[in-house]
């Protein structure tokens, strides 16, 4: 075969030097399999795309894409770089349809870039392991299974960013690539942020996989809805938006919009008295750290066999996330580690406000409503570390004054992870609001003040004798005690 021209596109990018490159060859008809891959292995780029006009179909095109090491079943970034070559280069308009070994793709030409129709991949969760944790030097919180790649989220976007993993364990993970991901940071652009690993097939690290999306979709579309823009943060970095689950059907309230500085989104911004809204990240945290008892609700059952449920529940803070558990026999916990929409509310209760009529009295509280999907956390290390979180935020001091957990009690928990990444707060504060014709009657107006009263404790009968530790004799709540009352000098904790 004489000269071969060809085009290396930056693809899913708007600026030079970013996104992720593919080169781009056009072709009259098909190639020998052995050429291509010494021409991929040659031009040593993530993916390499060979296309030419289908024989199957008049003006479709067959496509496929190497690597340096290999061909692969999918590739969004090379596709997106055909699509943009022959319009470009080859002027072809429309719907350019490409024959592929997944399948009819599509990409069309729209108003400021090219849309790509990819199907969506089908993912199984898996348990996660200790290979995976090692493999990648960070705690797992979940894990899934696609039909190439395994998915791995993580506890935070800064572990994402930070991950340093071992190629050679990373390699056993899976048969392509890992793909490792997390919430977005609160505030940014995105609401997930994602990197690509794909050492098997000459890959140490994608900068921006198309594909990858295609699993990424799949895996938070239960807690985030049909569309929503995602970042993968490599060297390269550029956002994306991740396409929704083929063929899903749309969801009133599940297509959230751009979240605020505080994680408010359409769902959860307030509609009456907007004027109580409380915009103020660290005032959220306060109230659920504050907290003792969250509830808890879901719609269970399908068609006419469809109710809410609401259920008390203890819950923590740990750092952008709500852990919630209860018993493995737990219908409501069943029902929530399975993908539906969530509704958590925690009220602190701070006085009665008695006015000089009965239908303006009111209450002073603070109040934050938390919505999405959660996540099970089935690693044992992290499903232990999230009980002993519980326990912290009830009884500070308490974990490293108990026995640790059997194995046997663990794994009869159900642990959940829910982020906040959709809240908002409401609060009440101030006196009586009267009409001024009644600041003349002659009833008693003002406040009650509330908070929690601590009795003295009460030992067990087999403790009686035993001293009361300054963790328990001092525990307290309330706002700035939030780690309980400082004993007396000379008190043990």
């Amino acid at each position: 075969m004489g000269s071969t021209a060809f085009v290396q596109v930056d693809a899913f990018t708007d600026v030079p030097f970013g996104g992720n490159p593919a080169a781009v060859i056009v072709l009259e008809g098909p190639a020998d399999d052995a050429w291509m891959q010494s021409v991929a292995l040659e031009m040593n780029l993530s993916e390499t795309a060979f296309c030419h006009p289908s024989a199957a179909v008049d003006g479709e095109w067959d496509l496929r894409w190497l690597t340096p090491t290999t061909e692969v079943d999918l590739c969004g970034h090379a596709t997106l770089a055909t699509a943009h070559v022959l319009a470009s280069e080859h002027g072809v308009t429309g719907e350019m349809a490409f024959h592929t070994r997944s399948g009819r793709l599509a990409a069309e030409v729209v108003e400021g870039g090219i849309r790509l129709d990819f199907p969506a991949d089908e993912v199984t969760h898996v348990p996660a392991t200790p290979e995976m944790a090692t493999a990648l030097g960070r705690q797992v919180v979940a894990a899934g299974r696609g039909l190439t790649d395994l998915v791995v989220e993580l506890r935070s976007a800064s572990d994402v960013r930070s991950c340093i993993p071992d190629m050679g364990l990373l390699a056993g993970l899976a048969d392509r690539g890992v793909i490792i991901t997390a919430a977005a940071e609160v505030g940014a652009a995105a609401e997930v942020v994602s990197r690509v690993f794909a050492p098997n097939i000459g890959i140490p690290e994608d900068p921006v996989t198309g594909s990858a999306h295609t699993t990424l979709a799949v895996w938070w579309a239960p807690r985030l809805g049909s569309a929503f823009p995602a970042e993968q943060v490599s060297a390269r970095p550029d956002p994306r938006r991740a396409a929704g689950r083929s063929g899903a059907p749309h969801r009133p309230g599940c297509d959230r919009g751009p979240w605020d500085a505080v994680g408010m989104s359409d769902r959860t911004r307030l509609r009456r008295k907007p004027d109580r809204t409380v915009e103020d990240r660290d005032a959220i945290h306060a109230v659920l750290d504050e907290g003792l008892m969250a509830h808890v609700g879901l719609v269970t059952g399908e068609g006419d066999d469809a109710h809410p449920v609401v259920i008390p529940m203890l819950y923590a803070r740990d750092g952008e996330h709500l852990l919630l558990h209860g018993s493995s026999a737990s219908r409501l916990l069943r029902t929530a580690r399975a993908g539906v929409d969530l509704c958590v509310t925690v009220t602190l209760l701070d006085a009665l406000v008695l006015a000089r009529s009965g239908l303006h009295h009111s209450m002073n509280y603070r109040s934050v409503v938390v919505m999405g999907r959660a996540t099970e956390i089935t690693d044992h290390a992290a499903k232990v570390a999230a009980l002993d979180r519980l326990v912290e935020h009830t009884i500070p001091g308490r974990t490293s004054r108990v026995r640790v957990a059997h194995d046997a009690e663990v794994k009869d928990t159900i642990v959940l992870t829910l982020p906040l990444a959709e809240c908002s707060m409401k609060a009440r504060t101030g006196g009586p609001v009267d009409d001024p014709e009644d600041l003349d009657e002659p009833a008693w107006a003002g406040l009650i003040p509330i908070g929690v009263a601590v009795g003295a404790p009460i030992p067990d009968l087999g403790a009686a004798d035993d001293p009361v530790p300054g963790h328990v004799a001092f525990w307290a709540r309330g706002p700035g005690q939030l780690n309980g009352r400082p004993p007396p000098a000379g008190e043990t904790t």
